[in-house]
């Protein structure tokens, strides 16, 4: 470590910069910060109130809607068929189709 120090004797006052202004910097940081009013109480107002209210109006609606599920025991429904097709993966293009080719076209 020393003969690190002795080649390069510019680096004991920078890094003795460097942990000077960070201690300087953490401690002005932490005096900015400590004014106490960090949580602030916001009064409500009519507006967000009637929002807010409607909001809930709205969630009991839908938690009053009930599904009726016999459909999906019905003897119609079991009887339908899938007549979807499957897609067969095909080859992939080439990864940039707006690059030159790399083809050498003759002149003659």
């Amino acid at each position: 470590m020393q003969q690190f120090f002795q080649k390069n004797k510019v680096m004991l006052p920078v890094i003795i910069l460097v942990v000077v202004l960070g201690i300087i910097g953490y401690f002005y940081i932490s005096s900015r910060g400590n004014s106490g009013d960090l949580l602030v109480q916001v009064d409500k107002t009519a507006s967000d109130q009637v929002v807010g209210k409607d909001l809930l109006i709205a969630l009991n609606r839908l938690n009053a809607i009930t599904l009726d599920d016999s459909l999906f025991r019905d003897a119609v429904f079991a009887t339908l068929n899938d007549f979807s097709v499957e897609i067969v993966p095909q080859a992939v293009g080439r990864n940039n189709p707006f690059s030159p080719l790399n083809v050498v076209i003759k002149k003659k």
